[in-house]
């Protein structure tokens, strides 16, 4: 038992390391967040364990610095369903989202990550570059 609560509170101190330093949030982060239901398969896991992997290990400075976020988020769970529809989710989904000043201005659904499942340097790999290029990009300005 005192094994099991050893590691949530590891488990739940890492989420809130992976979520940036606290205090003012900088004016353009992107947080890569995974969405999951309450019913989990064996390839959600993975996909969840590995993109929390690859942002820890190949994002570290940006995380610490805060313009790169990770987190998990349950659709099932109150006020996140209508995440469903507004990132057009059919099942568990890693999604870039882009805030300015506290506010969305656009996110990219990383549809390509559930074929790379049987290789982690693949799914590394192109989890890695589509981090790094959606960060390369400018959000469109406002007219």
């Amino acid at each position: 038992m005192t094994r099991r609560l050893l590691l949530v509170g590891l488990l739940m101190a890492a989420e809130t390391a992976l979520a940036g330093p606290p205090g003012k949030a900088p004016q353009r982060q992107v947080t890569v967040t995974f969405l999951h239901r309450d019913v989990r398969c064996r390839d959600c896991l993975r996909m969840e364990q590995w993109g929390r992997d690859v942002v820890v290990s190949a994002f570290a400075p940006e995380l610490a610095s805060g313009v790169l976020a990770w987190r998990v988020l349950n659709l099932d769970a109150s006020g996140n369903l209508r995440l469903k529809h507004e990132y057009s989710l059919r099942t568990s989904s890693l999604v870039l989202v882009e805030t300015v000043g506290g506010k969305r201005v656009r996110w990219s659904r990383l549809d390509g990550a559930w074929e790379l499942l049987k290789s982690r340097q693949a799914f590394a790999t192109y989890v890695t570059a589509s981090i790094r290029s959606f960060r390369r990009e400018q959000a469109p300005a406002s007219p």
